[in-house]
Formats: C-alpha cells, sequence, structure tokens
C-alpha cells in the first residue's frame, strides 16, 4: 500500500487528505481552524498569524489519521496561502523539531502595512507581475526599513510551507517552487530566477531566499518518525494553494475554475507557447505546472467579506444585549434568503480589503430604498455583488478568448452557500457551470505528488 499526504495551510484553517498512489482515491480528509490570527504591533494594518498555533492545528490533525493510514503514507505534499511571509533561524541541534524553529510571526497575503506611496519608492522587478502590498518580498523591505532591529538575527526568509518543509526535513538551505517564489515578487517566471542584483542595490539579503525547484520535486525526508509516520518518508517542495486547487479541479479541458475561500480567485490555463506578457491590471499570470501558467484574477474580497458581514450582526445584537453565535446567524441568514429575488436598485460593492490593483479603493452601497432595507435584500446583494466583481476582473470576453466552455465552482465558501452557487450560474450564464464541491487544495498537493513527483 503507497498513500499520499496533502496538506493544506489556509488563511484560516489546516486541511490534511490522504489519497491511494494508484488509484487517487481520497481515504481520509479532516480539517480544523486555527485561530492563529494575532494583534500587530503596527495596528490595523498589519496582518499576521502565530506559526505555532498553526503547526498546533496541524499536529492535532495527523494525530488524527488512523494508525494504519499512517503507517502507509510514503510521500508528504504541502501547500498553502501564498504571497505571505516568515522569517525564522537555523535551529541548534538541541531545538529540532517541528514546533522548536525559531521564527518570526506569518505576515499574510492580507497586510496593508505597505501603501502605496512606499511601493512606489521600490526598485521596478524585472517580473511581469506587478508589486503589491501582503507580497512577501515587499514586507521585508518594510521591515528592512521599520524594524531592522527584529529581522536581523533571523537566517532564513519564505513562505510558511518553505519554513514548514525545511523544519520537518531539517533542510540545510529551504526550497521553494516558482510558484511560492513569483508570489513573493521580485522573480522572473520566464528566467525562474530571483531578481538578485535589483533586490542587492536596496540591501536585501538574498543569500536568505530559497533556492527554486521544478514543482513536483523532492527535497527532503522525514528525518524522524513524525506521529507514526515513518522515517524516511518523502517530502516535496511547496506549491500554491491557488495551483493546487485548479489541479484538483481541471479535470477536463475548456474549463476555468472560480474558486472562493477566504479569497476569490477565477482562472484559467495558460499553455507556455500560448503565453504573452499580460495587458490587464486585473489578471495576473502565475506558474502553473509542466511550465504552464495559470491566468488569474485573484480578489482580495470573497468568503472574509461574507463573514465581516456576519460578524458585524453579532456585535450588533450584542449591543442590544442579544447574545447569538456566528453559526445561528448563518443559518438564519441563508434561510432567509433563499427565495428572495435581487432588488434592481439595490447595488452593492463589497470590496471591503479593497484590491491588489485599485487598494484605496473600498466597498459601497448604492439604491438603498424602504422596499430594499432588509437583512435579506441585502445580503442576497452582498453575494451577487462579490461574483460581479469577479466578472469585472475577468470578463466574459477574456473566457471565450480562451476557449473556455465550463466554469466549475469550488472552494468552501460556495460548498455552504448555495445562494453564491446560483449567483455564479446567473452572472456566467453564457458558460456550463460545473460542481467542483470536492475540489480543495490539499487535494491539489496530493495530486501533484502522484502526476509530478521527481526527485
Amino acid at each position: 500500500m503507497d498513500y499520499v499526504l496533502g496538506i493544506d495551510f489556509g488563511t484560516t484553517s489546516v486541511k490534511i487528505v490522504v489519497l491511494d498512489h494508484i488509484t487517487s482515491q481520497q481515504l481520509y480528509s479532516s480539517n480544523v481552524k486555527t485561530d492563529a490570527d494575532v494583534e500587530s504591533v503596527i495596528g490595523e494594518a498589519g496582518y499576521e498569524q502565530n506559526v505555532g498555533k498553526i503547526y498546533e492545528a496541524l499536529e492535532k490533525l495527523v494525530l488524527q489519521i488512523p494508525d494504519e493510514l499512517k503507517n502507509n503514507i510514503k510521500t508528504i505534499g504541502v501547500t498553502g496561502q501564498m504571497h505571505g511571509l516568515v522569517l525564522w533561524k537555523t535551529p541548534q541541534a538541541s531545538d529540532l523539531g517541528l514546533m522548536k524553529c525559531e521564527s518570526s510571526n506569518l505576515y499574510t497575503w492580507q497586510d496593508q502595512r505597505a501603501i502605496p506611496e512606499f511601493l512606489s519608492l521600490l526598485p521596478v522587478p524585472d517580473s511581469h507581475i506587478p508589486l503589491a502590498t501582503g507580497f512577501g518580498c515587499v514586507t521585508y523591505f518594510w521591515l528592512l526599513q521599520h524594524q531592522p532591529h527584529m529581522i536581523k538575527h533571523f537566517d532564513w526568509l519564505g513562505t510558511i510551507m518553505d519554513h514548514f518543509v525545511f523544519s520537518l526535513c531539517r533542510l540545510e538551505h529551504p526550497a521553494t517552487t516558482s510558484q511560492l517564489a513569483a508570489s513573493l515578487g521580485f522573480f522572473n517566471t520566464q528566467t525562474n530566477t530571483w531578481n538578485i542584483e535589483i533586490l542587492k542595490t536596496r540591501g536585501f539579503p538574498v543569500d536568505r531566499l530559497p533556492r527554486i525547484v521544478k514543482a513536483g520535486t523532492i527535497v527532503g525526508q522525514l528525518v524522524d518518525d513524525w506521529h507514526c509516520i515513518k522515517k524516511g518518508v518523502s517530502v516535496l517542495a511547496g506549491l500554491g494553494d491557488v495551483q493546487c486547487s485548479f489541479l484538483s479541479s481541471l479535470l477536463c479541458q475548456n474549463t476555468a475554475v472560480l474558486n472562493m475561500g477566504t479569497s476569490l480567485q477565477l482562472g484559467c490555463i495558460v499553455k507556455q507557447d500560448n503565453f504573452k506578457q499580460p495587458d490587464s491590471t486585473y489578471i495576473q499570470h502565475f506558474p502553473y505546472f509542466n511550465e504552464d501558467y495559470l491566468a488569474l484574477a485573484a480578489s482580495l474580497n470573497g468568503g472574509n467579506v461574507i463573514n465581516q458581514f456576519v460578524q458585524m450582526l453579532v456585535k450588533w445584537m450584542k449591543q442590544f444585549s442579544v447574545d447569538i453565535s456566528e453559526n445561528d446567524v448563518w443559518e438564519k441568514l441563508l434561510k432567509e434568503s433563499e427565495n428572495v429575488t435581487l432588488d434592481e436598485h439595490l447595488e452593492v460593492k463589497p470590496t471591503l480589503f479593497g484590491e491588489r490593483h485599485a487598494p484605496s479603493e473600498f466597498g459601497s452601497i448604492l439604491g438603498l430604498t424602504p422596499k430594499n432595507l432588509n437583512l435579506p435584500q441585502l445580503f442576497n446583494s452582498i453575494c451577487f455583488g462579490l461574483i460581479k466583481n469577479a466578472q469585472a476582473m475577468m470578463p466574459v470576453e477574456f473566457l471565450k478568448s480562451h476557449n473556455i466552455e465550463r466554469i466549475m465552482g469550488s472552494g468552501s465558501v460556495l460548498s455552504r452557500n448555495p445562494l453564491i452557487r446560483n449567483h455564479l450560474k446567473e452572472v456566467f450564464k453564457d458558460f456550463t457551470f460545473v460542481d467542483g464541491l470536492d475540489c480543495d487544495s490539499a487535494t491539489g498537493a496530493a495530486l501533484c505528488v502522484i502526476k509530478y513527483c521527481q526527485n
């Protein structure tokens, strides 16, 4: 028996799956919320997470895998939230182990500390992917300027997946894939190299960057048993969560995927031979597998917007001395909105978190009337607005120009919110809708092992 473990470090939760290497059948799946958010010393602009809490959540999941499965895991694939940054030290011999490697917080992709004025002062990267706040190298430049005393004693930098693989396998030097390197910034996807000389001109410690390997490359092995997963099990370099989500979804050609979890992504595969420098500020081309590209409209606004709305309602009720849980609010919203039709006057632009191409443009509500000033109508319009925002970023014309015939809907929000699924079908009515609710990044990480694994 030959099993594969897939791990996904999401923004709010960690998920694992176990697949049969021969049949690709899912044998086990579990997830848990991390509750890892911490208050940043810079206030609301900083989005940080406690790395230790994330790993604690993962270890709880691994402990729960049945022993008969763990004993036959031969390979581990790792994916997770892109763009974010972790700094860490090489552990001493007395500090070996996943939980003992000294690190900074995880500065997530949601981080807003690099305001447009700061971005304008950074060197122009040799890359078709423009810089944005939340990109790991951008965050590091900010730390270099504002908190140099904090970062100087760390040896390495990378995504949380890079840190995890480094710690789990006790590597001498961290390794990453072009999928994650491109998300950090200052990376040329065509030469597959960091912008070393450009970074050096501004004092960036380029020797701390991970080395680049091909997606699917084994970079290490477990040096000890890990909760009954045996010593010697191979571990792949970290992968992008969006790429892995698409890998688990795209079972046929001419299909685009709209994935909505904490954020939202709409994209399709572009073959290497058809790649050209993009002329859209909304659509970026990230490395995929087999040297192909993923044309991606990546919105910062997805399930996080709906969660903000739910949390707002809970807070409002508490101000009236009424205690109600978020789960109860969710249940009520979905039930009351089942048969509600969109109001033609009400227009919600639900970009609470701005967008990378327009970081200062936030949400708005237009067309409020006595008739539509009610909870079901407002919730319905928020859900509709999220899908319309995705369509605005990747128009129907773009999809048709890439011969897209089907759109697959995937992600945690689509799985629990039928209203969103109905709006997706309506807004993209020119395409056949395909249900991809069983697709996720952890599965994609495991599938990468099966399809692309190499030494």
